[in-house]
């Protein structure tokens, strides 16, 4: 699945107090198109992300590439 290296993306912020520190207040929703698979993080206000499969219904920006890319 394409979309698990976006899904270990967002465990490694949630992982990191150091980086959610820095990502507070920064809520956005960023799309990602993995191998034709589609995904997306939603980024908390706490700096805390959630990782959800499929296309959301608005992101803030949509990145798209191959797994090759996102490794």
């Amino acid at each position: 699945m394409g979309t698990e290296k976006i899904k270990e993306f967002c465990d490694a912020i949630n992982a990191r107090e150091d980086v959610k520190a820095k990502l507070k207040n920064w809520t956005k929703v960023a799309g990602y198109t993995v191998d034709g698979e589609d995904c997306h993080i939603i980024h908390n206000a706490d700096g805390s992300c959630e990782f959800k499969e499929g296309k959301p219904e608005k992101a803030n920006f949509t990145m798209i590439g191959s797994t090759e890319i996102f490794e």
